[in-house]
């Protein structure tokens, strides 16, 4: 099974695989301090330790509504009285449509095999020593559930906002833009305009060896691997993986939407704790421009409780639509 510019299946390849199952058992517990010490571009979303349970989570859900929580309340009355809002969003918003969280209880790293499936198949090491595994791994588990998946109504609340409170179209984004670590695409295809793809996506692809991009065959098939059709290089999904640099261009998309802000303008943080640098840094540059920062998550207390000016609690999907629906009430 060897291909050309690639090693063949040997005793090093045994070795690999060893190490990849023991990694993870060596650090143990020290895996996750590694990552956040480290810091490197996160492809999936920020980086969010499960600091309430779910049982909690879900039980202060049944015991709240909206109508009862203050900060809807507040959150309603900044978005009104702002003229501009930025959207970030992390993988929080997409969980109602089926798109697996990555950290958290029942995330996709949380679990062993998950651990190893970062290390092996979220860097450059597994792409660069066994592509085709990677390949067929990464479009039997990731592609193909993000490809299946539908926006939420918390997707299609955003979108409601963006058209009908801050005048944006079918073809412009008005006075609000949207800011996403996420790479399934479910803001465009909710009608979002003027999304900045933090991480890249799932759905673009470009060759390894000339860079160019690349639009393989739908539906993907998870093997053979595709080849480009200008100089035979492999072609893989244009996301970020641990150790590479963000899209520069998403990134300054990213920072010339925070910079607009001003004064009693508003950016909500969606499903996200923004761990991550250098994108952690966009709340806070939105705060010091003197933005209301509106944080939207299903855990009541996360590390940027802290810099947030009002906290809903929820899951996105439910308290985005109650939200819009009252910004949007004449």
């Amino acid at each position: 099974n060897s291909q050309q510019g690639s090693p063949g299946w040997c005793h090093q390849d045994m070795v690999q695989w060893i190490l990849l199952l023991v990694l993870p058992v060596a650090t143990g517990l020290n895996f996750d301090a590694h990552l956040r010490k480290s810091r490197p571009p996160d492809v999936f979303g920020a980086m969010q330790p499960p600091d309430v349970s779910e049982a909690a989570a879900e039980l202060r859900q049944l015991l709240s509504t909206d109508e009862d929580e203050p900060g809807m309340d507040r959150a309603v009355a900044a978005i009104r009285g702002a003229q501009r809002c930025v959207i970030f969003t992390g993988a929080g918003i997409s969980a109602a449509s089926g798109v697996r969280t990555f950290r958290g209880a029942g995330g996709l790293w949380s679990s062993l095999a998950g651990r190893a499936a970062l290390i092996w198949g979220g860097t450059r090491i597994g792409w660069r020593w066994t592509p085709g595994l990677v390949w067929q791994r990464f479009v039997e588990d990731f592609y193909r559930p993000i490809a299946a998946a539908e926006p939420n109504d918390g997707h299609r609340a955003l979108v409601e906002l963006q058209r009908r409170h801050f005048g944006g179209t079918e073809l412009n984004e008005g006075l609000c833009k949207f800011i996403t670590m996420n790479v399934d695409g479910l803001h465009q295809a909710a009608g979002a305009m003027s999304v900045a793809e933090l991480h890249g996506a799932a759905g673009r692809f470009h060759c390894t060896r000339c860079r160019m991009p690349h639009v393989p065959a739908i539906p993907l098939a998870a093997s053979p691997q595709p080849r480009c059709t200008s100089c035979d290089g492999r072609v893989r999904p244009s996301v970020c993986l641990y150790g590479t640099a963000m899209p520069p261009e998403e990134w300054a998309a990213a920072l010339r939407a925070v910079c607009e802000l001003q004064q009693g303008d508003v950016m909500l943080v969606v499903g996200t704790s923004s761990l991550v640098e250098p994108a952690a840094s966009l709340p806070r540059r939105a705060v010091d421009a003197g933005a209301t920062l509106i944080e939207f998550n299903l855990e009541a207390q996360t590390p940027l409780t802290h810099l947030v000016h009002i906290s809903v609690p929820g899951e996105a999907a439910r308290t985005l639509r109650r939200c819009v629906d009252r910004v949007l009430e004449r």
